[in-house]
């Protein structure tokens, strides 16, 4: 997944694995090598991307994707990415996400809870990336829990803050504030913090790693 200028205009593309797309993604020709189109007002990783997210998978590494609903930006992760664990609370969303999965091979669907990943099933190998991407109050604990149990010694967690679902009273900025202290209070270090508010309202993404 990368940002490349077309005119003056910057899209996230990747590199086509499977011939057809879940998500009926656009399709880019550069060069006679196509790629799919990333839409950032879909993808929280794709909205950070075009706003200079320095840290992405490995190719050859392990993802955990937490909070991945019916699968639209993993399922972009799995055209360069040789596994990733996907997990969904909502079993609606679960069930969609599976479909997806079938058709692309490198997603493992989790229906579980990403608060508590002690209740994972066992033998998952660590992740050396965890992105996160839920509606719950407590998004620090959270990454900080996944990363402990788990993450490889280096791995990186970035989280899609949600400021609106965390404290719809406050300023979207002093929850975000408030946050960053958090992420200290856990123990982790924080590597980015930036606004993605241009695509998601009341979001930030924070790098953090332990």
């Amino acid at each position: 997944m990368k940002v490349i200028k077309l005119g003056k205009r910057k899209k996230i593309l990747v590199p086509m694995r499977t011939e057809t797309h879940p998500f009926n993604a656009s399709v880019i020709a550069i060069q006679d090598k196509k790629y799919y189109v990333v839409d950032p007002n879909r993808s929280k990783l794709g909205a950070a991307l075009l706003r200079g997210l320095a840290h992405l998978p490995k190719p050859d590494g392990v993802t955990l994707y937490l909070g991945a609903s019916a699968g639209y930006t993993v399922s972009f992760l799995a055209q360069e990415l040789p596994l990733i664990y996907a997990v969904e609370y909502a079993p609606s969303m679960c069930r969609e996400l599976v479909f997806v999965a079938e058709q692309l091979g490198s997603i493992a669907p989790i229906l579980g809870d990403a608060d508590h990943p002690e209740e994972y099933p066992k033998g998952l190998k660590k992740a050396d990336y965890i992105f996160q991407d839920v509606s719950q109050k407590a998004q620090i604990r959270m990454m900080a829990r996944n990363l402990k149990t788990c993450g490889t010694d280096d791995a990186i967690g970035v989280i899609a803050l949600k400021t609106l679902s965390i404290d719809a009273i406050k300023k979207p900025q002093e929850t975000y504030e408030k946050s960053l202290l958090q992420v200290k209070e856990h123990g982790l270090q924080v590597l980015q913090a930036f606004s993605i508010d241009d695509y998601h309202k009341g979001h930030y993404i924070i790098v953090v790693k332990k």
